[in-house]
């Protein structure tokens, strides 16, 4: 009779040598940092094993590349470097994975997930030097819901998955017709507003224990988020062929993350939320932070040494459970005892591309959007870059509309003036329900999400200095200067001239949503404010309010307007409007010869056929030339 085992005992080494099922693909491959002779790769398996890259070119196999898997929570990543490739070349590609003692096994193409309709995965290299033409295929805000009829209704149909579905048709053309990256500007995935099938999940769990339904908290649920996210068909093949370039915003943990200080202390008395806001960012490093480095800057970053630790290897396969130490470290940033530099530069051709933390590093009892180390850090970036087409990424827009612009630099003056509880403004409260602990200021500011540049005056100021400073800079060249940013759920795109650099225009352009949609009363809103009468009614507002005695409300915001005459804004037309609220993804061209912004939207009747995507189209939304100093 054969003993029985002890179940605490850990198994012998015939056990532990026993392969197991097979891995498979669970997420990805993405195609992340890629420049003239390296490239990464991302992806997340099913089981801890070895993986590996097999490129090819010209239809010959050409390298292999490895990577054993980490383990954050029960789940298995993998980051795999190529180096030494050829600049300006074309590579296919398919990826193999190995357990401990199993056999190799093809997980991607795989036929299960996709069928067999997809073409191949490939990619190019960028060129070597600093020539050529630059075309980035650019998106922000993308909340989740079913591709069909039911979804459509909720939030519009996808840009993005019709933009995946282009490019696929688009294979033969590629060389001439494929963006060099995907710029994803925040809010990929939305924590605090899950769909429909998600909420189902999350209710009963949730409900045990006393938080939201509709939000995700731990690390397990963001990766579910992510799964849901990015697991279609057509949006996994774009990945990977396409490297894609992205920084978080607010929803990719929860919305106005970092607001106010009356904010941030509400989250700390809560230990869930706090737990979420470390679990959000340990989910972004992860899923969308890491691939955004080069492979040389791995080793002198200590998130990436989180990540590649020794930890505690897992007997399958040597693994590196590394959930300790990087649970430890992104603890420490979400409570502010430990700060990380979530921005970052890269060249690509001709354009150098300086993506800012609007986020994390706020100095909110100085009302800046940015501390004094982060805001040295970007400054620097913008004043040393030797390119002469600079693209500064940033989620939230430095250049709003007048009246936009005059209603949040109002919000920053009633946060930063004496509040005055007048008549009026007690009655306005009540109406809004904004309630004692929510005097109107915070709450209009948190639900109007008045929260960019302008509502940060001296941040703001600082801004428009450095624009100057770079356009007069001597030594520095700058044909074309443009800001990029997402965040509002609607598209506009504005020109500037600066006081002291009258002859050479800055470009503001605003891309969002791939997939949302903004409430009827804020979009009322804004085109009212974005209008040629906007400021008036901001105007209009303050009288009215200070004829009531209650002149703390809508103030003037001295430095706002000072600085407001140092600078002159268009707000360009596009295809007729001058606001877009459509879901749309856009084109940026720039290069040596100049270049255009194109903005596509997503349309079309609303069918039940997923797999077709029914009768949905992207069509022409209007474009804008990127004019040259």
């Amino acid at each position: 009779m054969t003993a029985k085992r002890d179940p605490l005992q850990p198994l012998g080494p015939r056990h532990q040598d026993r392969p197991g099922p097979a891995p498979r693909l669970v997420l990805g491959p993405m195609l992340r940092h890629v420049d003239h002779d390296s490239a990464v790769l991302w992806v997340q398996v099913s089981h801890a094993c070895q993986v590996e890259w097999r490129l090819r070119r010209n239809g010959r196999a050409e390298r292999r590349f490895t990577a054993m898997t980490f383990c954050v929570h029960g789940r298995h990543y993998a980051l795999i470097a190529a180096k030494g490739l050829f600049a300006g070349w074309w590579y296919e590609y398919d990826v193999w994975a190995q357990r401990r003692g199993g056999a190799l096994t093809g997980v991607w193409p795989d036929a299960r997930a996709t069928g067999a309709r997809l073409p191949p995965s490939s990619f190019r290299t960028l060129p070597s030097g600093g020539g050529g033409e630059v075309r980035l295929a650019v998106v922000s805000c993308r909340a989740p819901e079913s591709h069909d009829a039911d979804g459509d209704k909720e939030i519009g149909v996808d840009a993005l998955k019709l933009l995946a579905r282009r490019l696929k048709r688009q294979y033969p053309m590629r060389r001439i017709a494929w963006p060099q990256a995907l710029l994803e500007i925040g809010d990929q995935v939305y924590a605090d507003s899950v769909s429909r099938a998600m909420e189902a999940v999350l209710k009963t769990p949730h409900e045990r224990i006393g938080v939201p339904v509709n939000e995700v908290v731990s690390f397990p649920e963001f990766a579910e988020l992510y799964a849901e996210a990015w697991g279609d068909d057509d949006i996994r093949w774009m990945r990977s062929c396409i490297p894609s370039i992205g920084i978080f915003d607010d929803h990719e943990i929860v919305d106005d993350w970092n607001i106010n200080s009356a904010w941030v202390d509400e989250q700390r008395a809560q230990p869930w939320r706090m737990a979420r806001i470390r679990a959000g960012l340990l989910a972004y490093w992860v899923y969308q932070g890491a691939g955004n480095l080069a492979p040389e800057a791995w080793s002198g970053d200590e998130r990436m040494q989180a990540l590649r630790s020794p930890g505690a290897l897992l007997a399958a396969g040597k693994q590196r459970d590394v959930t300790r130490s990087a649970e430890s470290l992104f603890a420490r940033y979400a409570v502010g005892t430990r700060k990380a530099r979530w921005s970052y530069e890269r060249p690509i051709g001709p354009v150098r591309l300086i993506v800012g933390d609007c986020r994390t590093r706020r100095d909110l009892k100085a009302n800046r959007l940015m501390d004094d180390d982060e805001w040295s850090w970007f400054r620097d970036a913008v004043l040393d870059a030797k390119e002469s087409h600079l693209l500064l990424v940033l989620t939230l827009p430095v250049l709003l509309p007048d009246g936009i612009r005059e209603l949040e630099s109002s919000s920053a003056a009633s946060r930063e003036f004496p509040w005055t509880l007048d008549p009026l403004a007690a009655i306005i409260d009540a109406a809004f329900e904004a309630g004692e602990d929510k005097p109107l200021r915070r709450y209009m500011q948190e639900r109007v999400d008045l929260e960019h540049w302008p509502a940060f005056p001296a941040s703001f100021d600082d801004f428009i200095s450095l624009l100057e400073d770079r356009l007069m800079a001597p030594g520095r060249t700058t044909r074309s200067l443009v800001l990029l940013s997402g965040d509002v759920h609607f598209s506009y795109c504005m020109t500037a001239r600066l006081a002291k650099a009258p002859g050479r225009p800055v470009h503001q352009f605003v891309v969002s949503p791939a997939r949302n949609r903004l409430s009827p009363g804020n979009e009322s809103l804004f085109r009212v404010m974005a209008g040629p009468h906007g400021r008036a009614l901001v105007d209009l507002g303050r009288a009215l309010v200070a004829a009531h005695g209650g002149a703390g409300v809508l103030p003037v915001n001295p430095k706002a307007d000072a600085t407001n005459a140092r600078i002159v804004t268009t707000l360009l037309s596009l295809g007729g409007r001058n606001l877009l609220f459509d879901n749309v993804f856009a084109m940026l061209r720039t290069g040596p010869a100049g270049g255009e912004l194109r903005f596509e939207a997503a349309g079309g009747t609303a069918g039940r056929e997923v797999e077709a995507y029914g009768s949905r189209t992207l069509r022409p939304a209007g474009r804008v030339r990127v004019a040259l100093a």
